[in-house]
């Protein structure tokens, strides 16, 4: 257990270590300041004996920050020691970043487990910083989940996921910058995301989420929504909406016509009487703007759209070069990697 990090020892005027105090390799205090950093946020509980923790009995260990936890996880990174380096960055991140718990939710009925609450911008930042440093591959694991967001996870499929272009770009750097094969930590979800036909589009799913905005957005109450919701028109001949050869969509104009509600990043597609569909049945929100993997230019100005904008699924959307919102009721602020072309 011996590192020698050459740390110098802290000293405090009003704390005493314990007397003739040991951890259960017969250490005393004096040893960890000469193999800890303050606070000892590496060995602190580690060596546990009869007579109590480090961290309780010795002036040197007590009350670690959030600085002393970063110092000890950058330092063991290069080495990972993947259990205690793990916990050691988990808490430097934990320890910085305000966050919420991510639950993992089980739906018996369906056979699934999802991730909620996954994303997380500051933890994003932290462990993708310690990937693109250290080129260790848990960090890079628990930076394209905190990047990346939630996914579920059932018996008959590896995964869905919400951001799958993100974690494909995650899983190649990885993969071509020193060989790792991106993993799932919080459940297991994917081998390789790169190749799952959940992903790929068809017309059919585009029209479901063309329909899921509508329904999501007041849509029978828009200035004009010609076309819309009438089954014997094609999608891509209702107002606003324009396609390629293939009938994928390519461009939104629905500035100042009157939408109203949440922005349309997911949305549930259904209807009011279809209430007795489980709440967190995950998939049924996959519907709405992230899926529309083909689109360029997207204009929801000038309308009454609410809340904050959920960005990261956005970046599925490779090839959207042109967003304008502005004009709404929205709030937050702009990722600048909200989709890779902007």
């Amino acid at each position: 257990s011996n590192v020698s990090l050459a740390v110098a020892p802290s000293t405090s005027e009003t704390c005493e270590d314990t007397p003739g105090w040991r951890d259960i390799d017969g250490d005393g205090c004096d040893w960890y300041p000469e193999n800890d950093f303050p606070g000892c946020p590496i060995y602190g509980t580690s060596y546990t004996g009869v007579m109590g923790s480090a961290a309780e009995e010795c002036c040197y260990c007590k009350d670690p920050t959030c600085f002393e936890y970063d110092g000890a996880c950058q330092a063991f990174s290069v080495a990972w020691k993947r259990e205690e380096t793990s916990a050691l960055c988990d808490r430097a991140a934990s320890c910085s970043c305000e966050t919420d718990p991510v639950n993992i939710v089980t739906n018996y009925v369906e056979n699934f487990n999802e991730t909620v609450g996954l994303y997380n911008e500051c933890k994003c930042d932290y462990w993708s910083r310690l990937c693109e440093d250290t080129h260790v591959g848990e960090a890079c694991d628990r930076a394209a989940e905190y990047c990346c967001g939630d996914y579920v996870t059932s018996s008959t499929r590896s995964g869905f996921l919400n951001s799958p272009e993100c974690y494909c770009d995650f899983y190649k750097y990885a993969e071509n910058e020193f060989g790792h094969k991106l993993q799932s930590t919080f459940i297991k979800a994917f081998s390789n995301p790169c190749g799952q036909d959940t992903w790929q589009s068809s017309t059919s799913n585009e029209r479901d989420s063309l329909e899921a905005i509508y329904n999501a957005t007041n849509g029978q109450n828009w200035t004009n929504n010609g076309g819309w919701m009438d089954g014997t028109v094609d999608h891509c001949q209702w107002y606003g909406i324009s396609c390629d050869a293939d009938g994928f969509v390519t461009g939104i104009d629905l500035r100042d016509n009157n939408l109203a509600g949440q922005f349309p990043v997911y949305t549930r597609n259904v209807n009011s009487d279809e209430n007795h569909i489980l709440n967190n049945f995950w998939e049924l929100t996959k519907n709405g703007l992230a899926n529309l993997y083909e689109l360029k230019t997207l204009d929801l100005a000038e309308n009454k759209l609410t809340g904050t904008i959920e960005y990261r699924p956005l970046y599925n959307l490779r090839d959207l070069s042109y967003l304008d919102v502005s004009g709404n009721q929205l709030s937050g602020v702009l990722d600048a990697q909200v989709a890779p072309s902007l």
